[in-house]
């Protein structure tokens, strides 16, 4: 059990440092990581200090070195925000900024830096970054800290949580923090919690549209098929039309929706288990209920998925615009981005899986080789999907890709099944640093950045670690 206490008391001492610098007319650049997770954090702390009267800047990074605080100092920007970044700069960030910086995170960091004071982090309350909290939940925090009506933004922290799959506890709710967040967004009546079938488009889209467009979970053979869902539910008896409507999920009694499960069970695990189908498919539903029915922002899985579709296809800025209210041009962009990203998640996934030679399993991991077709914008995406895939359930499941720059990049995921209490932030981080490279993460979920001709060696030392 975390402390809570101690969290809130710490995220009121800061806000009041935060409302203290804008009142003095300081401006912050905010920095978010280039995830999901980092631009809703970011977004959020931007519309907390907006409303404090500050005129916040927002960029959307890969990463931060050395280089790109110098050179930030240089442009003016005296005023730092980090949003799931700057693991391993902390002592930079002091001798550059002085005081003038603040790191809100996640994921794992040294003791040493966990000491730093300017370091707002989930793990200095005992709390797990893989599954309890993410970094726009701890900023959700801090920004009611700066002022109780930012309990608005909570829907920010619930996308979030959705985004790096924290949706853990039974039937797909989340935990922790992230339920305090939750629980936040449902009493001020931004969202509505139900149980249902995991399909994207449950009120708006035929049957089969609704099962081929949903990636998360991912169902071989069907997602991204459409004509292979139609196909199957045809020839399963289930009628897909009432006259010459299309039926919807909304259409289906329970009897219906047993029957679906049923028919795509084959499809998700090769045991015959309608309980564990049932796990995969079933859960709980936040649907934003303020959002136009017919969006893709009115399901909360799918209001996240476009946000990653943003980050994936490289326009992290049109995700900051719709995180700040733009529902005109930046949704309709969006809109766009996330039938492209579909696409292309959905070939990524069946080229991995239909090629034999891209996955090299060990006694304690699957190495999925990604060389030359994911995008590395898109590997932490791809690696989440495939590691809820039943194939890799028991081990850790490392998916590799090369970089713009001629990098070999990981992402780490624990798996379904996976027992060992090895923390993968830490393994990641320690790895990285033997080889002259980067890395962390968090317990469940973690990356690293290794010079190509190390790649090998950084596996050796990664199996031997688990």
């Amino acid at each position: 059990m975390g402390d809570l206490e101690g969290l809130t008391n710490r995220a009121r001492e800061i806000g009041g440092e935060l409302i203290q610098k804008v009142s003095e007319g300081r401006n912050p650049i905010i920095l978010g990581r280039l995830s999901t997770d980092g631009m809703c954090a970011a977004s959020l702390l931007a519309k907390a200090v907006q409303r404090k009267k500050g005129k916040p800047i927002v960029r959307i990074v890969p990463s931060i070195d050395d280089k790109n605080i110098d050179d930030l100092w240089k442009n003016g920007h005296d005023w730092m925000l980090f949003c799931e970044l700057g693991a391993g700069m902390v002592h930079k960030l002091k001798e550059v900024l002085d005081e003038n910086w603040l790191i809100i995170d996640h994921n794992q960091y040294s003791r040493d830096e966990l000491g730093v004071g300017n370091v707002f982090n989930s793990l200095q309350f005992g709390y797990n970054g893989g599954s309890e909290v993410c970094t726009t939940t701890m900023a959700y925090f801090l920004s009611l800290a700066m002022d109780r009506s930012n309990v608005d933004l909570a829907w920010l922290a619930v996308l979030a949580s959705l985004a790096v799959r924290h949706d853990l506890g039974d039937r797909r709710s989340l935990l922790g923090l992230n339920k305090i967040a939750l629980d936040d967004a449902i009493s001020t009546k931004a969202i509505v919690s139900s149980n249902d079938l995991l399909f994207f488009g449950r009120e708006t889209r035929p049957l089969h549209q609704a099962i081929s467009s949903t990636i998360n979970p991912y169902i071989p053979s069907l997602s991204g098929n459409e004509d292979a869902s139609l196909a199957t539910l045809v020839s399963s008896g289930i009628d897909v039309k009432v006259e010459d409507r299309w039926r919807t999920l909304a259409d289906l009694d329970e009897d219906d929706k047993k029957k679906l499960v049923q028919v795509i069970l084959p499809f998700l695990t090769p045991s015959e288990n309608a309980d564990e189908a049932l796990d995969e498919v079933l859960g709980s539903v936040y649907t934003l209920v303020r959002e136009d029915e017919h969006s893709s922002l009115r399901d909360g899985r799918e209001f996240s998925a476009l946000l990653d579709a943003c980050v994936g296809m490289g326009s992290a800025g049109i995700g900051v615009s719709i995180c700040l209210g733009d529902r005109d041009q930046a949704l309709l962009e969006g809109e766009r981005l996330l039938v492209s990203y579909r696409q292309r998640v959905n070939r990524y996934i069946r080229t991995l899986l239909n090629d034999d030679a891209r996955i090299v399993e060990s006694s304690k991991s699957f190495l999925v080789s990604g060389d030359g077709l994911v995008d590395e914008n898109m590997l932490g995406h791809i690696a989440s999907i495939l590691s809820n895939l039943s194939r890799f359930r028991g081990k850790v499941l490392l998916l590799r890709s090369i970089t713009l720059s001629g990098e070999a990049m990981f992402s780490a995921r624990k798996t379904p099944q996976y027992e060992s209490s090895v923390n993968l932030g830490e393994m990641m981080l320690e790895s990285s640093r033997e080889l002259r490279g980067r890395g962390g993460g968090n317990d469940s979920s973690a990356g690293a950045r290794i010079p190509m001709h190390k790649s090998e060696s950084f596996l050796r030392l990664v199996n031997s670690k688990l």
